[in-house]
């Protein structure tokens, strides 16, 4: 179903409408102002359940994510969602567009700490050796 009801005030809107209603334009992109997910991604509610934006504005654009499937975007930026900017995929070739870009880093390596971090890390290193 694509219709979504505000039973308060008794007016129904479409899933395209309440989408759009959380999309700026800016630059050429569709930018996401709604809610994220705990890692920034772009959720909706949609009959009950939350459902990723990207996976709605795919919806929308009548090409639906299959279960198995991934939507890539093009430019790597997650909050645009622009269907020209999203194509389907498997994890395997967003894997390897992350590594291809060096978007990526191996298991088990922290990243680098910023310069603040380093030298709390270098002082306390410091004081523990008793200089």
């Amino acid at each position: 179903m694509l219709r979504r009801t505000n039973k308060q005030r008794g007016t129904v809107k479409t899933l395209r409408e309440k989408f759009e209603e959380k999309l700026t334009d800016s630059g050429g992109k569709s930018k996401w102002t709604g809610s994220t997910n705990n890692i920034g991604y772009p959720k909706m509610k949609v009959d009950g359940e939350m459902v990723l934006g990207s996976h709605v504005a795919l919806r929308l654009a009548g090409r639906p994510v299959p279960k198995d499937k991934v939507v890539m975007h093009e430019d790597n930026d997650k909050s645009n969602l622009k269907a020209s900017n999203l194509h389907i995929g498997t994890q395997k070739e967003n894997l390897k567009q992350m590594r291809d870009e060096g978007r990526d880093r191996p298991r088990g390596v922290a990243q680098e700490p910023d310069v603040k971090t380093a030298s709390a890390w270098a002082l306390l290193y410091e004081v523990a050796r008793g200089l």
